[in-house]
């Protein structure tokens, strides 16, 4: 990765988390409060260079505050530290792979035709809820794409939408989330929608995030054939 994208990271993601960039900078343990999360939302480990970030519920914050105080001074709190000190089924763990995207890297890509790929606006409503009732509701919680985020593109074949990309701020980067009918999927309908996405979001001088569960290998395919890098596992768990 290129020392000015690691530059642009530091600097959207100081601002993202709320804090100084030179304590975004340091290495070691950051925590940082998540003054919305309750004590059973799910909390994020985030490992960025050789610092790791945590974000936290409020009242997480003295219990991992007391694990670190038993470590080394300066030590990367990792998921296992947790379950040394709380229990090995003290707590949920799940995982994403996360991605950057530099624009130099990015290799775009279209749908084969008669498919076309363009920016929905407010009047492919209808259309939009058509496609997400043709998905199974889990997959649309997860993706989590919308008209209603920064921009959203979709790759349609006539009339009928069959993957849509979206992207909005998170942590001071632009995250790309998408979503496809599963009776398109394999045909490169969702790789072209994030392509699209990507095209529209990389001159924003932001850095352009893609994320998925570990174990949706299907998805990383399509970080690794438009050219992002991978950045780092992330861990969010929460206390049982």
């Amino acid at each position: 990765m290129k020392a000015e994208t690691q530059q642009k990271m530091a600097q959207a993601m100081a601002s993202g988390f709320g804090m100084p960039l030179e304590i975004a900078l340091q290495p070691g343990t950051t925590l940082v409060e998540g003054e919305k999360k309750k004590a059973d939302s799910w909390n994020t480990l985030f490992p960025v260079g050789e610092q790791v970030r945590l974000v936290l519920a409020p009242d997480l914050i003295q219990p991992v505050k007391d694990v670190l105080a038993a470590l080394p001074a300066g030590h990367r709190l990792t998921v296992d530290d947790l379950k040394a000190a709380w229990g090995d089924n003290a707590i949920e763990v799940g995982t994403e792979e996360f991605y950057v995207l530099e624009e130099d890297g990015f290799k775009p890509f279209t749908p084969a035709e008669p498919a076309i790929a363009r920016q929905l606006t407010a009047d492919d409503q209808a259309a939009f809820e058509a496609f997400q009732a043709a998905c199974p509701q889990v997959d649309v919680d997860t993706a989590d794409v919308g008209l209603d985020h920064e921009a959203a593109f979709g790759v349609l074949d006539g009339e009928r939408i069959v993957a849509v990309a979206s992207g909005y701020e998170w942590i001071g980067c632009l995250d790309v989330g998408i979503l496809t009918d599963p009776a398109y999927r394999g045909q490169g309908m969702g790789k072209a929608a994030v392509s699209a996405c990507c095209a529209y979001f990389l001159p924003k001088e932001r850095p352009v995030f893609y994320r998925h569960e570990t174990d949706n290998v299907g998805s990383g395919k399509i970080a690794v054939a438009l050219g992002y890098t991978h950045l780092a596992t992330v861990y969010s768990f929460r206390r049982v």
